[in-house]
Parts: structure tokens; sequence; C-alpha cells
């Protein structure tokens, strides 16, 4: 701040903030919390949408020695509920756009007056104790396999080291742009939030909802000059349905949160000048703890790299000895940036953060990780030795969604798994027994599912077993589950060419076989469709009709015969066009608009709507009240 007072810190729309406007915001509000008695170890939840007022709060309580907690304001009231119970914040920061039930203590942080409060820099005789680095910078709660999310404690020494490394490994100077668009409940996103003010670079926020558009990503990244983007690998999905190169603005691309392919590595350096980047880090570890540079040399696999500064990285066989190289063995983490453990979580934590075998007194975390070192002496990821997975780049315990499904009263007994399609999707498949007496609506739990669980978490489809095959352990057999059925509806066959066009590209995206098997009326998430392959098949049919159609109207609704009172497809007949239409913010909007002639006419869109949306981690579902994309 002191270095570049005036220049750009904060940009989201028409509205920017210089490193002094930011500044003196956040000092003010660390002031209200220091006198409302936050400080040290005291921790503060934001149930807050990406916006400058989230930026400003996080700043905010960190400065006042707190620790911020981040909640989803879309996420089931039951979760965020368990997340406030265990984490006990002292006050939950909100809006009134997202109240919360309950006896908390909620401030509402938009009609907040705090002109009176000093905007100087925080002094540390003004906190209630001493800031230590030990303390708690933050928390965030991830799956757990008790079927309750579990949250992870991070010291400031440990994000330190982080943002240290990474900085020293991807330096950014006052020129550069850092894209902020993922969820805050996603540890990537302390990378977005952290790292670029510390540098003198500025952030651009994407709005909140708009996250899912990649055309309107890609328009921010060229607008905004945007050098920096973190994504997990299945976001960069999003960016490349885009017929448009990505911006030369763009320098630098890092990876985390699930498997990279060889092939979207390859892509994305075809696709743009920047250099592409593939990290690996658990929450339980301060963001990543490797990199690896992507090149043409990677052959099989794109490696996960070598260890950050004050990382210690072990792989270690079921008798906790050493591997050679080229062996897989699990992945064990030492060093400064370890969690402090799982808040309120005894049994987890002894059961996760284990001691060095070789008697050196410092913890280790247990990954779950398979892994292996190559000759080159970089780390190889291969798969999970439990039952958690990251679809989309969400960490999953199955087992939390098994108990979700076990406590329905008509099932008996379920188990959960991660299925890939044809085209390389990945589904959440749920696999269930019927108690005695009892019928399986599947329609109805996975209603029900939704109101208990984030969206991510829901599975895509039910299916109903006499009994759960068993292997002769007596433990369920998940290689002898049999193929997931993503049952079609009742068969009309498409007809006209604006049908056909339709059904073409369902079945190459879904990999359903010919365009003879997909009807008008089948669903397309019922047929094994999400968030990203709802991307693609809507990018198909906008190159093929020359139309410009949002991605929501695939989530407002899935039937392929309701697509079509949408698109009218000027390739196979005249009439309308679609174009994008510039908010008042200039690309504030990602919402398209109808043009007939000298009419305007806007998509019909609901304000609140229980459809599937793709949200953030990028890539996040969620299946209740959606907010619009571009808030008024």
């Amino acid at each position: 701040m002191r270095r570049t007072p005036r220049a750009e810190a904060l940009v989201l729309g028409d509205r920017r903030l210089t490193y002094t406007e930011f500044d003196a915001e956040s000092n003010r509000l660390a002031r209200y919390l220091i006198g409302i008695g936050i400080g040290p170890e005291v921790t503060v939840a934001l149930n807050l949408r990406r916006s400058v007022e989230l930026v400003v709060a996080m700043y905010a309580v960190v400065k006042a020695g707190g620790a911020y907690v981040p909640l989803d304001p879309d996420q089931p009231a039951e979760r965020t509920a368990h997340i406030l119970e265990s984490a006990a914040p002292a006050v939950v920061l909100s809006t009134s756009r997202d109240s919360l039930d309950g006896q908390f203590h909620v401030v509402d942080i938009e009609t907040l007056d705090l002109d009176g409060n000093d905007a100087a820099p925080i002094r540390d005789s003004e906190r209630l104790a001493c800031l230590r680095p030990d303390n708690i910078a933050y928390a965030i709660y991830t799956s757990g396999s008790t079927g309750k999310p579990k949250g992870v404690a991070i010291s400031h020494r440990a994000i330190t080291n982080q943002l240290l490394w990474k900085q020293d490994q991807f330096p950014l100077g006052a020129h550069d742009r850092v894209l902020v668009k993922t969820a805050s409940t996603f540890d990537l996103s302390v990378w977005e939030y952290w790292w670029a003010l510390q540098t003198g670079a500025c952030m651009i926020l994407a709005e909140s909802g708009a996250q899912q558009d990649g055309e309107y990503l890609t328009l921010l990244i060229e607008r905004e000059h945007v050098t920096t983007l973190h994504a997990v690998p299945s976001m960069l999905s999003l960016l490349s349905v885009s017929e448009r190169r990505l911006p030369n603005s763009l320098t630098r691309i890092l990876c985390i949160g699930e498997t990279l392919p060889i092939q979207t590595a390859e892509h994305m350096r075809e696709q743009s000048s920047a250099q592409v980047y593939n990290l690996y880090g658990p929450t339980e570890a301060a963001v990543s703890v490797t990199a690896h540079r992507t090149s043409d040399a990677d052959v099989a696999v794109v490696p996960i790299g070598t260890p950050a500064w004050n990382t210690r990285l072990h792989v270690l066989d079921e008798r906790l000895h050493p591997v050679p190289v080229g062996v897989a063995g699990e992945l064990y983490l030492a060093g400064v940036q370890l969690a402090r453990g799982y808040i309120g979580d005894a049994g987890q934590n002894s059961s996760r953060f284990v001691a060095d075998p070789n008697g050196t007194g410092e913890r280790l975390y247990r990954t779950g990780d398979l892994v292996r070192w190559n000759a080159a002496g970089s780390l190889e990821y291969l798969e999970r030795a439990d039952f958690q997975v990251k679809v989309r780049g969400f960490r999953i315990e199955l087992g939390e969604i098994e108990t979700a499904l076990r406590a329905e009263r008509p099932i008996r007994d379920a188990v959960v798994t991660v299925t890939t399609s044809a085209t390389g999707e990945q589904n959440l498949v749920g696999y269930v027994t019927a108690a005695a007496g009892s019928d399986i609506e599947s329609s109805a739990i996975l209603a029900r599912l939704r109101a208990t669980l984030p969206g991510y978490m829901v599975p895509t489809t039910l299916m109903t077993l006499d009994s759960l095959p068993l292997g002769s352990t007596g433990k369920v057999d998940r290689h002898a589950l049999p193929e997931p059925v993503f049952e079609a509806r009742g068969f009309r066959a498409p007809t006209t060419p604006a049908e056909l066009s339709v059904a073409t590209a369902f079945a190459e995206v879904l990999g359903s076989g010919s365009t003879g098997e997909v009807g008008i009326d089948d669903d397309f998430f019922e047929r094994g469709g999400n968030s990203l392959s709802a991307t693609r098949v809507l990018g198909r049919i906008n190159a093929a009709a020359g139309t410009d159609l949002p991605v929501r109207v695939v989530f407002e609704s899935p039937l392929s015969q309701s697509w079509l009172q949408w698109w009218k497809l000027p390739s196979f007949r005249g009439g309308p066009r679609w174009v994008r239409s510039r908010g008042r913010r200039g690309f504030r909007s990602p919402l398209r608009r109808l043009v007939c002639g000298s009419s305007i006419a806007s998509i019909p869109i609901r304000r609140h709507t229980t459809s599937r949306w793709f949200c953030d981690s990028q890539v996040h579902w969620m299946s209740r009240r959606c907010a619009p994309v571009s808030p008024t």
C-alpha cells in the first residue's frame, strides 16, 4: 500500500478501489471488530457472496487478529448450522439478502456505519492480544466421512509460507491482474484473495453467479487484461468451449484440485500463450505443497511436481517404510504448512495427523493419496487410497453422502461411487437397497438430499439393487457394482432439423450413442449431464446455429424439448438471433437478450428456481433457490 497507494487494488464491474481506499475500508471494519471482542483465536463467519464487501471483511478480520470462516449463502441451512455450531464464531458478517436463522450474532455489513472509525493502519497495541504466527488465520470446512463437514484450521505461519513461496515461484508485480472467481469456501480461493494484494497486483472479481459462463470469463479476462488464472482442470473446459483464443495478457494458469489430464494441459497451451502449471495440495496443508510446469515432455501423466518451501514429502508403504522410485505408496506431508488440525474433532486429528515413524517428533499428515516418485525426482499422482474423491475440484467424502442416503427411511444400505462417462464427465452415482416393505422413489430422495447436502454432493442418479455385491472379506465390492443407467423418459424421436440438431449435440456430448437414441422429452441431467457437459452441449449448438445462448437455459429447463422454445436456429430457418447485451456496468451482466427487429425481449428467467446451477470453485452445483446471475 505504501509503494503504490493510488494503484487499483480491487475491480468489480464499474467499482474500482485503490490500495489506499481498500486499506481504509478494511481498517475501519477491523477497528469495529476489535471493539466487539474480535482478536486472536476468535472466529468470524462470513456469510457473503463474492463482492468487494467480502474481500474487505476477510482482511478486516485478519487485521483484527481473528480467523475468518467462509460460508456459502446457498448451501442447505442444516449444513450452515453445523458449521456455525462447530466454529462458534463471535459474530457472523452477512447482508439482508442472505439472512440466517438461529441464535447467531449477525451483523449486516452493508448497513454498518463505520464513518467515525479511524482509517489508519491497525497497530499491534490496538489488538486485544498479541497476534502470533501459530494463531489461526482462517478455517475452511470440507466434506467429512461422518456425515458432517469438518473444519480445517490454518495458521498464519502456514499460509505465510505458502504465499512467500508462491511469490518466489510465480512472481507477481504491480502490472499483474489476478482473476477472482472461486468460492471462498474452497481453499483455492485463498490464492485468489490473498496473493495479489501482497505484491501490488490488482484483483479482478467476477460477478457473483457469473463464474459458470465461459464466454463471460473470457471477455472479462480480455477487458481487464488479466495475467493470472487459477482453476481446477475441469473448470478449464468452460474456457475451451469458446472458439475465442484466450487473451494474450494471460501469462500463467495455475491448476489444482484434481488430476490435470495431459490433453487439457496441451489444449490450454495451444489456446493461449500462458504457461500452465500443475499444483497439488490438500486443504490440510495451506493450499499447495508441490508444483510442476507442464510441457511437451509430459508423456504419460502430468506430474504434480516437487515440494514447496519448508515442506517434506514422504511416500510410504503400509508399514510406513519409504518406497523406491517408481513404486506406489501413500503420501504423507510434513512441514510448516500443515494445518493445526480439525476444529473440535480429536478423533479425526489423531487418525489423519500422525507421529513421524522415524521418531523426529514432528507431525505427518496422511493424505490418503497414492503417488510415486518418477526418475526425474517429481511426484506423480495415481489415485485415492480411500473413498475420498474430488469432483470438479470439490473434495468429497463418499461416506458423507452414504450416511445421508442411509438416513432415508426407505433405504436399507447405500454405496456411492464416481463414474466417468465416455466423454470424460464425472458423475456421482448412488447404489441403494430397499428396507423391508419399502419402495424407493429416487426423485423424492434426491430432492430431500438437496435440502441437506451441497448440490455438488447430490448423486446424479440412484440405482436400486436387491443387494450390494460383497467381496471375500465381506466388504462391498465396488468393482462389482453394475454400470449406472441414466434413464430416458418416454421416447419421442426428433424429427425437425432443429430437434435433430439438439439431439445430435446431446448424444455426442454425453456419449449417448446415436442421435436416434435421444428423445425430445429426455432430461439432460437424468441422462448423465452435469455443469461441464451442459456448457459443451450449448457450445456445439451455438456454434452450429450461429446463436449466443447463455448456459443458464440448460439449468432452468433441462428437457431437450423445452430448449427448442428458446432456440430459434437461424441456420435452419429465418428468425431472431441471440446476442450478448451490455448491462448497466459494461459487461457486468452475462445474460443475453433476444433481438427481434427493433424490439428487445428478455430471456424468460425466473428469479428463484430449484434448477441445478453451475457455481463456484469453481464448479459448484446449487440446487436450492438461485439468485439472478447479475444481481441488481
